[in-house]
């Protein structure tokens, strides 16, 4: 059902994300498989196995009951909060089921989940231009009367005003990759702070100009490196100004670039999690004594490099003469020395392609079990549909001479298919309308 009243797609992406959950306190040690119990001891240099099978399950993704939304969605505010007239307006919200106003009781309102976006691109969604300043714009989790008069609350991003909101939340920032559209960054917004909210109070998408076209590769790294020096740095040191009780980046393939480079200014600020999918990033920035990065690597508590060897995307940075990039590790990776804080997560039992991340759910229960304050021991894990669990250092052996040869047999499945359908269409003595290909060229 949609809402006149909202933009078509402010109102589906805010539709689909009612009833935020809110966790428990989020501290808790680690767990381990039933009926074992494993000591430190048993696990070898590197996180090898010797004569146990270590794992860590995943949290119930069930955990937070009804009970405590209720007990924790309620925030007071000062009488003289009350007599402000946009404080107001934001007290009526929309109910889920009849789709119509309802009053909150007098001066309690939902302690806010937070969902927003912070742009550095021009005109807030150019993805080849820089804006001169950097804009932040909010899309509740909850519809308001607010929502209808100024949709967005875009305005421009100042330490001093909007980083207060920071304080003692639990705050991620999601930063995205190559030829990402600001349609395609709003979504990845949605679809992950609707995964994510019960570990995260604010859910924070960056975005850049990250170009469109696949030819733009080097454009859009020398984009991503500018946006890190000049102005994610800035932001990430104004949100940590707050302190916030946790300061959390999810970044995935160029954006691994982006958020490393964002870490390793002078102004960067100390992280406690980084999380690196499918990472662009060259493999050496995680390497003990030997990054170029060194700063990035001292400014996260703990590092998460998770990658897939069924990438097909990634083969592709050597024709633009790219280092081994972290999200496709080589055969020598039990040769390299990598930094203490560093965990490699080997996902590719479960993500089938460079894109897939956001598509599994066993990300977002890892995302959700490291929140949980969890000590992982080792270095080298493997990421399976129920579980976390140690393995021995595997590295992956695709390059781009496979990739092309597995990217032309795809075309020639798809060019087949194309074929099969014009014969269809003929037998039919029926003309196809917009046909790309002529049953003659056949």
């Amino acid at each position: 059902m949609s809402n006149p009243l909202l933009p078509s797609h402010e109102f589906s992406l805010i539709h689909t994300m009612f009833n935020p959950t809110h966790p428990s306190p989020l501290k808790g040690k680690e767990k381990e498989s039933s009926g074992d119990s494993h000591s430190e001891e048993e696990i070898g240099i590197g996180g090898e196995r010797r004569d146990s099978y270590v794992s860590y399950p995943y949290p119930d993704s069930d955990s937070d009951s009804d009970s405590d939304v209720e007990d924790k969605s309620v925030y007071h505010f000062s009488i003289e909060e009350c007599t402000d007239l946009e404080f107001k307006l934001e007290m009526a919200f929309i109910d889920e089921e009849s789709s119509e106003f309802v009053q909150a009781p007098p001066c309690t309102s939902t302690h806010k989940k937070r969902r927003l976006l912070i742009s550095d691109r021009c005109d807030f969604t150019d993805s080849r231009k820089f804006s001169s300043k950097t804009f932040i714009e909010e899309h509740p989790f909850y519809p308001t009367i607010y929502n209808y008069i100024n949709p967005t609350f875009r305005h421009e991003f100042k330490k001093e005003e909007d980083a207060k909101i920071f304080s003692n939340r639990r705050t991620v920032v999601l930063v995205h990759g190559f030829t990402v559209k600001f349609e395609d960054a709003l979504r990845m917004l949605g679809k992950v702070s609707d995964k994510v909210k019960s570990t995260y109070d604010i859910i924070i998408g960056y975005t850049y100009p990250a170009c469109e076209n696949v030819t733009e590769y080097r454009k859009a790294k020398k984009n991503g490196l500018r946006a890190a020096k000049e102005r994610l740095s800035k932001v990430l040191e104004s949100i940590a100004s707050s302190k916030p009780e946790c300061l959390d980046i999810i970044a995935h393939s160029l954006g691994t670039i982006v958020a490393m480079h964002a870490l390793n200014q002078p102004n960067s600020p100390r992280i406690n999690n980084l999380f690196l999918l499918g990472g662009a990033v060259e493999e050496k920035s995680i390497v003990k004594n030997d990054s170029p990065l060194e700063r990035a690597l001292s400014n996260a508590n703990k590092i998460y490099a998770l990658y897939s060897c069924k990438d097909r995307v990634l083969p592709w940075l050597n024709l633009y003469l790219s280092p081994r990039p972290t999200g496709l590790p080589g055969k020598d990776i039990k040769d390299l020395i990598f930094a203490e804080n560093v965990c490699l997560i080997n996902t590719s039992l479960v993500i089938q392609g460079h894109s897939c991340y956001f598509e599994r759910e066993e990300v977002f229960k890892f995302f959700k079990l490291i929140a949980k304050e969890v000590s992982l021991k080792g270095y080298y894990f493997s990421m399976r549909t129920k579980e976390l669990s140690v393995t021995e250092p595997e590295g992956c052996a695709i390059g781009v001479k496979e990739a092309i040869v597995e990217g032309m047999s795809i075309a020639e499945k798809a060019s087949k298919k194309q074929i099969m359908k014009l014969k269809f269409w003929k037998k039919l003595n029926v003309r196809k309308p917009s046909k790309r290909l002529s049953y003659k060229d056949t």
